[in-house]
This record gives C-alpha cells, sequence and structure tokens, in this order.
C-alpha cells in the first residue's frame, strides 16, 4: 500500500507546485515530498558522491516515485524567469530519465509526466486516479 508520495525531477519541472496540489487534492491523504530517492541516487551519480542507495530502494517499496519532465526550450525559460544559474538540464535530465528505468526494474513504482504537456492539476489527479486503481 502507497501512502508516500516523492515528487522528482531536474529543476524547474514543477515539482513544489504538484506537491500542493496532490495534498489538497487528496486531503492530505498521503505524506507528499519534494525530491526524494531518485534525486539523491541522480545527484550522487552527477556529481560523484560515491553513497550507496541499495538499502534505501529496499526501503522505498511502499512509495510512490513521480518523475517531472519538461521541454528544453520550456526548461531554459522557467530558468530565466526564476533567475537561477543555468544547469546542465539535458545531462540532468539523461540521468534522471536513465534512474528512473533502472529504479523501476528493482521494483519501485514510478510515473512520468511532461510538464509542459499537462498541468499540475491534472497530473495530481492522474496520479491519484493511480492510486485508488491500486486499492
Amino acid at each position: 500500500m502507497i501512502n508516500r508520495i516523492e515528487i522528482d525531477g531536474i529543476d524547474k519541472t514543477g515539482k513544489d507546485l504538484l506537491c500542493g496540489y496532490i495534498d489538497r487534492l487528496s486531503n492530505r491523504r498521503y505524506v507528499v515530498h519534494s525530491r526524494g530517492l531518485l534525486s539523491m541516487i541522480a545527484y550522487n551519480q552527477i556529481y560523484n558522491r560515491g553513497y550507496d542507495y541499495s538499502q534505501e530502494i529496499e526501503n522505498n517499496k511502499d512509495t510512490l516515485i513521480v518523475m517531472l519532465t519538461a521541454e528544453l526550450e520550456d526548461l531554459e525559460v522557467r530558468h530565466k524567469l526564476s533567475n537561477e544559474p543555468k544547469i546542465d538540464m539535458e545531462r540532468d535530465r539523461i540521468v534522471f530519465n536513465n534512474l528512473a528505468w533502472e529504479l523501476k526494474d528493482k521494483g519501485l513504482q514510478i510515473l512520468v509526466y511532461n510538464t509542459s504537456n499537462k498541468t499540475p492539476y491534472n497530473i495530481a489527479k492522474e496520479v491519484l486516479q493511480y492510486l485508488e486503481e491500486m486499492k
């Protein structure tokens, strides 16, 4: 049974906004976090930190990971609007995408959404519908 939702993805994909939508639309039924295991492993790889997350992977079987992505042009605009330092968005997107598939192969439940194509409201509704169908 899923009781925790982690919203992951590279910067400016809408993680915090989606957390709020899921939290409100579910009447706070789930523990919802922005950034979780997927981000920890991704940044571990990107920055060569050398941590071993194998135990955390085993401990996250009751967590739904929702990975957000977006089109590069959209991400560039979002970064400019927020005045944040430029990151290597393509590298980060590739790392997150590859890890999502690896974690899925290890038995974790992962949904992937493109926030250039769907609103946070629609994504939240789909995530909650998915969780209802799992019962």
